[in-house]
Formats: C-alpha cells, structure tokens, sequence
C-alpha cells in the first residue's frame, strides 16, 4: 500500500512539474510582449490560497496537477454580439489583439521551456555525474540479429555476411578497451560513444585472448528506429539476480544449460529432449528460438533448465507464459554492475544536455511517423494521465530502490523525456493547441484582416473536440493496459 502511495505521490508531482513549466513558459512570454496576464494557477480548480501582483493574481488551487496561464482576450463568451467581440479583439493588452508574431511567440513559449528544463536537467545531471546499470565490454555478435533473420525452427546456419561487425572481423568474447581512441570501461560507454560516431564507420580497438587490434566497422541502420548499429549486443553473464516466481529460478542461480522441451503438437504434449549451453544470457533466447522440432508451429509450453545453485547442478522445469503479443516473457533479470558516469566540465555537460534534448526529438518525431502511418496500434502508443503517473512513479520507485540519488536523476531524467514529448505534440496543428495558434495567427497575418466570432469559435469547439477524443482514447488505452 505505501509502494502505490509513493507511486502516485511521485506520478502526480512528475506530471503537475511538468505542466507548470509549460505554463510559466506561456507566462513569461506574454509578460514580456505586453500582453496581460489575468491568473496564473498553481494547480486546477477552485481557488485555496493567493494575492494579486499588479494585474495578475497568483494562486494555489484544489487539485494540485499542473496549472494554467489566463491570458486577457484569450477566450470570449459564445453570446456575444459579432460588434463586441470585435471591440473586445481591440482592447489593449489583450492576447487577441496582439500582433500576429507575438501571439506565435506566446504560443511556442510553452514548448520552448519544456524544452529548455530538459537541456538544462540533463546537462546538470552530466555535470553531477551519475550511475549506470551495465555489463563490461565483452560483446557478442549474433543473438539479436538471429531472432529477426530466421524464421522459428529454422536455426542459424552461418553468421550473416551482411553484419558490419562480421565483415570488420570481430567475434563473440571480444573485449572491447577503446572506441575512436578513447578508452571504455563498460557497455553503456560502447553504445554510447559508437551512436556520438559521425563518420561512416567507427574504429574498435578489442583484446582477444592476448592479442590487442582494431577494427573498422562500418554503420548500418534500424530500419524501426533510426538508430545506427554495428551488430554487437553486450554479453550479459547468465546470472540470476532476482528471485523469478514464475518460472522458479532463485537469486544466484547460474544458467548452464537447457536440457529439453515441451510443445503442444495436435492436442498433445511432444518432449524434445535436446542440450544447448548456456554460456551467456542471450543464448537461452537463441536456444529456445532456433531448436524447435521440425514442422512444429505451435508454441513452446516448458522447457528444462540445468542451474547452479549453491553449489549444486539443479534441474527446473520453467513453464512458458506469454504477453499479449503472444512473445515469450520469461521474467528473468540477470546481475548487472552499477559503473560512475565518466567527468564532463562545463562545456562537455551542456554538448550532453543538447544531444540527449536532439535524440529525443528525433525519437519523437519518428515515433510519430510511425503512428500516423498506422504501422503501431493508436491504443498501444497513447498513454493517458492514469499510465504516465504510473511510469513517472514506478521508474523513480525503481530508481530510489538503488539509492536517493539514482531515485532524484531516474525522477527527473524521465520527467525530461516526458518535456521533450509534451512540446512536441503541443506544436502539432490541431485548434487549442499551442500549434493551433500558431496556425491561427498564420491565417490571420496571411489575411491581414480581423477573424469573425463564429470562424473562432467553430475553430475552438472543433480543438476542444479533439483534445476531448484524445483524452478519452488516452483513459481507454490506460485502462486496456491495465486490464491486459
């Protein structure tokens, strides 16, 4: 019960941060174009605490998620005569009467300091240092690419001639010391410094045995993401590192090998006695994809496993259970090292702040071409309020699981993920978004002449609209997700 009140408690707190420094982006803007600003809400709903400053009054109200800027003129009253509204849209300090560029800048004023909390958080997180869960350098080349080459049952034949790290000549067990001349002490800084890569190819200086080289490998793509790769994953020891209820591993247990399975074949169980070792953790995905017997497409039931455990080979039946996209989900997290993030100065943080604020946007951007190109479920790719107050909370609860200060970076880390998004999608073109306005104005300095009332109106209702649908299919998909 505390763990759900944490959770909510951080969710909510994530969220109302959030949304206020969108606000106070909309606030300051407007304030510096001369345009009036009636309230300025901490929180929604009625009135707790405040006082007035000049023109503006400043207050805390009932529910204390986000908060809201009134600007003067920035809504008006469906009955109201097309005369007033027109005098209305005249009146000084009003939003509507501003100058078409001013609205535009008050209108991406909220996205641009969701943006900026994200550049500066991030670069104080690198300048504060931090730490990260992840293996040492030795790599393994086949295991992903495996999975999404062969069909099931078909088995790796030969390594894929096409893997960049085929060609450089690299192999699993490949330790690597240095990426571009600068040397790496754990798989994190691999990934992360083979992505900051510009060139066509990055230089990999790796130990095999005794023998120190380098290779030249070249870059490929995600066709899903984007993202380059050179086709290595980190080799990850097969180390239990939580008890696993579900498949009846224990904390300490040590993967050796997969000794036969169970599949359902034409409404009866067929045992496939089999050994595959498991040197890495990657190899029981591998084991388990690629020795199916031939001509079964139904799916795996169990499958043997031979685990060390206190210093005794024991044998565990693991049953096979499946999400709801019919994939395999073991539930099996392996031991992983905690390492120091490497010391950035000044200017080396803000080049991280500003690189991490561009990757998300390009991850953004992508992820919605991908929604509206219909290639992912609209329901799986929109969270509503209930689910980010439950990823903001959990990925904190989880952070502070390993101490107070991975608890405050994974806070604001995903806080600054959620910014980057948040601006995003403000500026997309729909009425009663900040991009709407920004189209509206277009329109209006395009026209060089005054809008009606019922052109403004008609454009707010169909926003509202919208903004309604939207938070609708978000609460449908939240509580899908949690049904599922």
């Amino acid at each position: 019960r505390i763990m759900i009140i944490l959770v909510i408690f951080f969710g909510l707190l994530g969220l109302g941060i959030i949304i206020l420094i969108h606000e106070l982006g909309h606030f300051i803007v407007a304030k510096l174009c001369g345009i009036k600003v009636e309230t300025f809400s901490i929180g929604w709903g009625k009135k707790l605490t405040g006082f007035k400053y000049k023109d503006t009054t400043y207050q805390v109200a009932v529910f204390p998620i986000g908060g809201y800027c009134k600007m003067k003129g920035e809504y008006f009253k469906e009955e109201m005569t097309e005369e007033s509204f027109q005098k209305a849209m005249s009146e000084p300090d009003t939003f509507m009467a501003a100058s078409w560029w001013k609205k535009i800048l008050v209108s991406v004023g909220g996205p641009l300091a969701n943006l900026l909390f994200a550049f500066i958080v991030f670069s104080i997180i690198w300048m504060a240092g931090f730490r990260v869960n992840s293996t040492d350098t030795r790599v393994l080349i086949y295991p992903e690419y495996f999975n999404s080459i062969y069909e099931p049952g078909a088995g790796p034949k030969s390594l894929p001639r096409e893997l960049p790290t085929v060609k450089a000549g690299l192999k699993t067990g490949d330790v690597i010391t240095a990426v571009n001349g600068k040397p790496v002490t754990n798989f994190y800084e691999v990934s992360r410094a083979i992505e900051r890569t510009t060139g066509p190819y990055v230089i990999i200086r790796i130990m095999r045995g005794t023998e120190v080289m380098e290779k030249n490998v070249a870059f490929q793509r995600r066709p899903d993401s984007g993202r380059k790769y050179v086709g290595i994953i980190a080799w990850v020891d097969p180390l239990v590192d939580e008890d696993s209820p579900s498949t009846g591993l224990k904390k300490g247990d040590k993967l050796l090998a997969i000794t036969g399975k169970t599949y359902w074949v034409a409404g009866r169980l067929v045992y496939n006695p089999y050994y595959a070792a498991v040197n890495a953790a990657a190899d029981l995905d591998v084991a388990i994809a690629f020795r199916k017997p031939i001509g079964v497409k139904t799916a795996l039931s169990s499958f043997n496993l031979m685990v060390l455990r206190d210093g005794k080979k024991i044998p565990v039946l693991v049953k096979c259970r499946y999400n709801e996209e019919n994939k395999l989900d073991l539930s099996i997290s392996y031991a992983h090292t905690l390492y120091n993030s490497p010391s950035l100065g000044f200017g080396g943080s803000i080049a991280e702040g500003f690189y991490e604020v561009t990757q998300l946007l390009e991850l953004t951007f992508r992820g919605l071409a991908e929604l509206f190109s219909f290639r992912i479920n609209l329901t799986d790719a929109v969270a509503g309020p209930i689910r980010i107050t439950q990823m903001v909370g959990e990925i904190t609860i989880l952070g502070f699981s390993l101490g107070f200060g991975d608890g405050v970076i994974a806070f604001f880390r995903f806080l600054c993920i959620l910014c980057v998004l948040i601006s995003i999608m403000n500026m997309l073109p729909i009425p009663a978004l900040d991009g709407g306005q920004v189209v509206l104005s277009v329109i209006m300095a395009v026209k060089k002449r005054k809008i009606s009332k019922n052109f403004l109106y008609r454009y707010q209702v169909i926003g509202f609209s919208i903004i309604v649908l939207l938070f609708l299919l978000g609460m449908f998909s939240d509580i899908m997700s949690f049904l599922n």
